[in-house]
């Protein structure tokens, strides 16, 4: 006796069908996605929160030339640029330097080295700095995947003396 059913190779086929639908909208779907990802991910850098120990170790803010020690401990991450917040009660400035800027005693102090320190000076009037600066912050700008620059949040802050 030989068995000839149509409607069971129907939903065989019908089933067969469905899963490739199924791969193909996922494939389509992962073709749109992927470059966005991928987008996202260069700009993401563990750098910024887990990597990169970077903190200022000092300041002085009397006279015109105004200088903040920064330090770096061991941690992976290459600094790009520095962003120094001198913040009053009701306004604040924000000086990016790169390592190729000169400071106000007209050196090019570069980005801190793990286990370095370097002292970047400011000209108060030069850079319309607040009188009544009482706080610093720095904010470094890392190298992100593909060369990217990855802004981090302000990772230090000092009062600032006088």
């Amino acid at each position: 006796m030989v068995f000839n059913s149509k409607k069971g190779l129907a939903e065989i086929i019908t089933v067969i069908l469905i899963i490739l639908l199924s791969l193909a909208a996922i494939a389509i779907i992962w073709t749109v996605i992927k470059p966005v990802i991928l987008k996202t991910t260069s700009q993401i850098s563990l750098a910024c929160t887990t990597g990169l120990d970077i903190k200022i170790s000092q300041t002085n803010c009397s006279g015109n030339i105004w200088s903040v020690k920064v330090s770096r401990d061991v941690g992976e991450g290459k600094i790009k640029s520095i962003k120094f917040v001198f913040a009053a009660d009701d306004s604040s400035k924000t000086v990016e330097l790169t390592k190729l800027n000169q400071d106000a005693s007209g050196s090019i102090p570069g980005m801190p080295d793990e286990l370095s320190e370097i002292t970047y000076k400011f000209n108060k009037s030069n850079l319309s700095l607040p009188l009544a600066t009482n706080k610093v912050s720095i904010a470094p700008v890392v190298e992100g995947e593909g060369g990217a620059d990855v802004p981090c949040k302000v990772l230090s802050s000092l009062a600032c003396s006088q």
